[in-house]
């Protein structure tokens, strides 16, 4: 069978870098997907996995709104919480990202005078 997704959006949060018991990197992050139907926009958010080197340098090339493309497999973890409540959490395991454009940062002189912080 074939588990392959593509999706493109926004890093929704600065991404999460963790390691496992062994020392394999692990990242984890969201990206915000919007799309149009009709007159309304929905946003969707998608939580993303990626390990290893990629998670590492994800990690440090990349941050919140930050647009990326990301083809991966889609996951499904069933599992128990604190209270015994059954959930369930859907998410992407990343093996591809590509970087699409960064967030526009703010830059000094385009402030006015009035209110640049120096």
């Amino acid at each position: 069978m074939i588990n392959k997704i593509i999706i493109a959006g926004r890093i929704a949060a600065e991404p999460e870098l963790k390691y496992t018991q062994a020392g394999t990197a692990l990242c984890s992050f969201s990206i915000a997907h919007n799309k149009t139907a009709g007159d309304r926009e929905y946003t969707y958010f998608v939580d993303v996995t990626t390990w290893s080197d990629r998670a590492e340098r994800f990690y440090q090339n990349c941050h919140k709104g930050d647009k990326v493309v990301i083809e991966g497999e889609l996951r499904v973890d069933k599992y128990a919480d604190r209270n015994g409540e059954n959930r369930t959490r859907t998410y992407i395991v990343a093996d591809w990202i590509e970087y699409m454009q960064r967030r526009q940062e703010p830059r000094f002189d385009s402030i006015p005078d009035e209110e640049a912080p120096y």
